[in-house]
């Protein structure tokens, strides 16, 4: 049951990257996935909150690319 909602929340940290269209709202939704890896630190692994952060941190850059913000201003 708590992978589901696990799941389900980091689908709306996505969620919320993806619809962001400028960098205050970029910032936002990363302040959300680091309290999200936060809040489940005890129930997930270090290998997977490595491969989530790499993850997130691969759909932000794209967001950045596609709104026009470069990677140097992050």
């Amino acid at each position: 049951m708590e992978i589901m909602i696990l799941k389900k929340e980091y689908e709306w940290v996505l969620k919320i990257l993806n619809s962001s269209i400028n960098l205050y709202q970029i910032k936002t939704s990363e302040n959300l996935f680091n309290a999200f890896i936060n809040k489940w630190d005890d129930e997930i692994s270090d290998e997977k909150k490595i491969t989530l952060f790499y993850e997130f941190k691969k759909n932000k850059l794209s967001k950045c690319d596609e709104i026009g913000f470069s990677t140097f201003k992050i």
